[in-house]
């Protein structure tokens, strides 16, 4: 299991964030390097954003099992309990997910960014304490 850390500009004005790595992201040892970061630079080379002038993360460093995040963020109390989770905010998270999220915060301490992208529910929820 390789860790990926973030990487781009600090300070930057845009930070963007993802859930985890997938499988291209952990070979190479960079964020979203993968198919969906190809489609994201291009997506946001559409709407004048640079993705090199951009902090790319994500809230956990680590490739969960399969790729599923499930795997390391439930809502189920009884499933969490049972792997030794802890309790964020009505979720139940691996120790890689807790880890990721302190890490996230000081990203977005060092990094100062103005404007923060965050895609799907984990960065939501690593950011506001929200689902859905």
């Amino acid at each position: 299991m390789l860790k990926v850390p973030g990487r781009g500009p600090k300070p930057a004005t845009v930070m963007i964030v993802g859930e985890a790595p997938g499988f291209d992201e952990e070979i190479q040892g960079q964020p979203f390097i993968g198919t969906s970061g190809r489609e994201l630079k291009d997506q946001l080379r559409e709407v004048g954003l640079n993705m090199d002038d951009c902090y790319n993360t994500n809230v956990c460093k680590y490739l969960p099992p399969d790729n599923d995040m499930s795997e390391w963020l439930t809502e189920k109390k009884t499933v969490g309990k049972k792997r030794g989770y802890v309790e964020v905010s009505g979720r139940w998270a691996h120790p890689l997910v807790i880890e990721g999220m302190h890490e996230l915060a000081e990203e977005i301490l060092d990094v100062q960014p103005r404007v923060i992208i965050g895609f799907g529910n984990t960065p939501l929820f690593a950011l506001k304490g929200q689902w859905g």
